[in-house]
């Protein structure tokens, strides 16, 4: 995450050693184990130089920190959320527009100031698949390399586990498909995040959850079809000609078959009787009717429960990942969803001086 500590000379002044060490502390700490982007003014940067107090390997740390505000004095202002450490002596951490105001007397800054922990449904399959994205995407959209920390929770246990890495006062950002069948589906997981948010009156705690039906779906179509496996599969003639049909209708990004589609159980009668909602129910159907099929006796079979990461590992589909996430059609469906992670992921390169 972007952490700015601009305190005015006149302000650090009046800060106790010891409280001033401790927050230079942490900082440095961020800054060498990469965990974190910190961003120090020259002013401030001058000023805490001028200072006796520290080490010579956090006065190194320092200046380097403040040498480079040339390249990262916009960040802050750049980034979806930034932190800020203020001066004022108060335990809760707030939030103003984009930036989380924490004060330096914080009793738990070392932990706040720690890597980001993204906490996911499945650690032993997601969290490969989205440090792939992560690392294709960081570059481009952000301009900075991230840190990231995962961590396990699976099903109900997801709020449980978000709630334990809050108690530790540490940056919590939780990502979870959205279960959603259908544009017109009822965004449940996205209420149950905005109560577990408001709950836990943590202004570090960062929900999010698929702007498709699950991670599977965030996957290129073509960049899928690299795999043998999918190129003979019979879902595969269905995606493409409702996406022809589709693109030829002009539809929004938002409403596009393939995002809502189960890739790893396909389709059947069951499935679509069971839907989440009529208006889910109608959607489906119409697109089945649209190809000359009858939903009452339609069954596709998806591509199997590891398709993500079969495909991020194959050598080939990699190569056409890179190339599909360039594509404005891509991009515009997901460029902002994962924007708002990577920024608060953003990091220095670990550095030893």
């Amino acid at each position: 995450m972007i952490i700015l500590f601009d305190a005015k000379p006149a302000d650090l002044e009046q800060l106790p050693d010891e409280v001033l060490g401790a927050a230079v502390a942490a900082l440095v700490k961020a800054y060498r184990c990469g965990d974190n982007l910190v961003v120090v003014p020259y002013q401030t940067g001058r000023h805490l130089l001028s200072k006796r107090i520290f080490s010579s390997l956090e006065r190194s740390t320092l200046l380097r920190i403040t040498q480079q505000y040339a390249q990262t004095g916009d960040l802050p202002t750049r980034a979806h959320f930034a932190m800020r450490l203020v001066v004022e002596n108060r335990d809760h951490v707030t939030r103003k527009g984009t930036i989380i105001e924490v004060s330096v007397w914080h009793k738990s800054l070392e932990a706040i100031t720690a890597r980001p922990i993204v906490v996911v449904e499945d650690i032993s399959s997601d969290a490969e698949v989205y440090k792939f994205f992560f690392d294709a995407l960081c570059r481009r959209a952000i301009s900075s390399p991230i840190a990231v920390e995962f961590a396990h929770g699976g099903g109900s246990a997801l709020e449980r586990v978000v709630s334990e890495k809050i108690s530790e006062c540490r940056i919590v950002i939780s990502v979870a498909d959205s279960d959603r069948q259908s544009p017109y589906s009822p965004e449940t997981k996205l209420s149950r995040f905005a109560t577990l948010k408001a709950q836990s009156n943590w202004a570090l705690f960062f929900p999010h959850v698929t702007p498709c039906r699950e991670l599977e779906n965030i996957l290129p179509l073509d960049a899928a079809a690299g795999l043998h496996s999918v190129r003979s599969s019979e879902c595969l003639p269905l995606l493409i000609e409702i996406e022809r049909r589709e693109t030829a209708m002009s539809k929004l990004p938002s409403e596009r078959y393939y995002l809502w589609f189960d890739l790893k159980e396909g389709l059947s009668p069951a499935k679509i009787a069971n839907a989440d909602c009529g208006a889910t129910r109608e959607w489906i159907c119409a697109h089945i009717h649209e190809l000359g099929l009858d939903s009452s006796a339609f069954a596709v079979a998806g591509l199997g429960s590891n398709i993500a990461l079969t495909v991020i590992r194959s050598q080939d589909c990699r190569k056409l990942l890179y190339e599909e996430l360039r594509k404005h059609s891509w991009k515009e469906t997901f460029i902002s969803f994962f924007q708002e992670i990577l920024w608060l992921l953003a990091s220095s390169q670990a550095h030893r001086v």
